[in-house]
This record gives C-alpha cells, structure tokens and sequence, in this order.
C-alpha cells in the first residue's frame, strides 16, 4: 500500500489490513520522544501467529516530513514487507507489556433521545443494539482501523437509565495516559443502520457494524469514561472505611453496655439497701400533748 499522510500523521506504505485480524490490532510506541509508533496485528485465522507491523506512524508535531519518514524507514526497515528480527524483538517488551494489562475503562455510550447532531435513538433500538457493541474497535475521534487502540469487551442496555453502558480496554500508552489525566473524558459511538426514518430529526433502525470512539466533543454529552481499577480502588477504600467505622461502633457499643450494666447493677444495690435497713422499718414515733387538745374537739370525734 502507498504512503498516506493524515492531519496528525505520516503513514509509511503497508500490508492490507483485510489480511489482519480486526480485534488483534494494536498501536504501540517505538519511540515516544521521536514521535514514531507502529501498528501491529496478527493475520486472520491464524490464531496462534504472531505479531506483525503493519506499518509506522510518524507524528507530523514532532517535525516529521514524508522525506524524513522514508529515510528512517529505509535505515530501519530491510524490507517494504517486513520488519528485520533484530529491530522486531526489540519491540517485543513494549508490546509484552502493553498486552498483560491494558487500561480497562467504563461508562455511558449511548443514551435513549436526541444528540447534538439531531440523531433520535429509541430505546428498543438500543437495546437490540448494545450486544452488537461488544467486540468493537475502539479509535481516536472516528479514524481508520490502522489507528484502533483498543477493543469494547462488554456492553449492556439499562433499563432505569435509558443507556448503554460500555467497558472496554484501551492498549494504547500515551492514551491511557492522557485517560487518567482526565484529558479525555467522552466517547462516540458510529454505526451502520438499515434504514432511517425523518421525523423531526434522524431515526435510525437496525444498528449495527459499530465503533467506539475517544472524543473531545460527543454527539450525547452524558457519554462518559471512567477507570475500571480506579473505581474499583475506591470501591475497595470505601469498603475498608466502612469496617472500620463498624469495628469502632462495635468497641463503643460494648462499652456503653458495660458501663450501663454498671449503673443499673449500682442502683440496684442502692434499691436493696433503702429496703433492708433498719432505720426504714423502724415507724416514727410522734408525742402528742393531751393537756392542749378540748375536750369538745375530742368528742366531736367520737360521734
């Protein structure tokens, strides 16, 4: 394939990406300081092959031209079609640790309503829709399968929030970065439809074919991304704090319990005592004096 140049890259002449399995593809860094990435991917049906570059991108802000890409390629590349051992294995720990963990994120993809670009989504439609997201590629704001960075692992339709929710995994470093700087924060989702209707808008029906896209303005603001580890970090803290608060609520319960005890077992002995003591049971004895009392109060009395 021919050389390309796109607004923010230099594309060296590649292998047909129909050749390579979609959900392999990946980008990954040669040299970050020097602006030079290389797609890779493995051919279709071979499940067990391995990695092979695709081809090279060279970041047009770091001062590439298409002179200056060709010569690099020409002094690193003994071949149009293929890449020397020597240079390929030095990628390999790059791309190793790339493949054990990728980023893993999550959130809103699409919502039931109307977007920005006057696109109307009925529910229904998004329900029969969301399984058909998972496997899709995931790219940066819409562009070709030779720059995916990912892959949408699960997706589902809730009901409550009239959405679909999305997780997926991110392979490429310098976006995962700019992910948990909050540099990018929204997604995109493009899809093929069977038919669609006009009426006070664009209804589309039967989605499918789908993409996920990182993008800085999203059709449907309430698209979102968020980190699946940091959520599940916090998930943890939180759980934590939670235990703790018990264990020390525990600790003062018992407490209270034994100081009430305390005090009712007190107060008893203070019951007790008021009723056995002598002095209590011992009737008050009273003088009266007789010469002061008439006798006519004393025999009215009587009567």
């Amino acid at each position: 394939m021919p050389w390309e140049q796109t607004d923010a890259y230099i594309r060296s002449g590649h292998k047909s990406v129909e050749e390579f399995d979609p959900e392999s593809i990946r980008t990954i860094w040669i040299s970050r300081k020097r602006g030079i990435k290389a797609i890779i991917g493995k051919r279709r049906g071979e499940t067990d092959g391995e990695m092979e570059i695709i081809s090279y991108l060279f970041a047009l802000e770091k001062g590439w031209t298409l002179e200056k890409a060709k010569k690099w390629f020409e002094a690193h590349v003994s071949d149009v079609d293929a890449v020397s051992k020597e240079h390929f294995y030095c990628l390999m720990p790059i791309l190793e640790r790339m493949m054990e963990k990728p980023l893993r994120i999550r959130g809103v993809a699409l919502t039931a309503g109307i977007s920005r670009n006057l696109n109307i989504y009925l529910e229904k439609e998004l329900e029969d829709f969301a399984e058909k997201l998972v496997g899709a590629p995931v790219y940066l704001e819409h562009v070709s399968a030779l720059n995916a960075i990912g892959k949408v692992v699960n997706a589902e339709w809730n009901r409550e929030a009239r959405a679909v929710f999305y997780e997926a995994e991110i392979y490429d470093e310098e976006v995962a970065d700019k992910i948990r700087k909050g540099l990018i924060r929204h997604v995109s989702v493009a899809a093929d439809y069977q038919r669609v209707d006009r009426i006070n808008g664009k209804i589309p029906h039967g989605l499918h074919n789908a993409e996920l896209s990182l993008v800085a303005v999203p059709g449907i603001p309430s698209t979102s991304i968020q980190i699946v580890e940091k959520l599940d970090s916090e998930s943890n803290l939180r759980i934590g704090e939670i235990q703790k608060a018990l264990q020390s609520l525990a600790k003062r319960v018992k407490v209270l319990e034994a100081e009430n005890k305390r005090v009712i077992e007190k107060t008893r002995e203070k019951s007790v005592r008021a009723v056995v003591a002598p002095e209590a049971l011992e009737a008050a004895s009273v003088s009266v004096d007789l010469s002061k009392v008439s006798l006519r109060d004393v025999m009215k009395n009587l009567r």
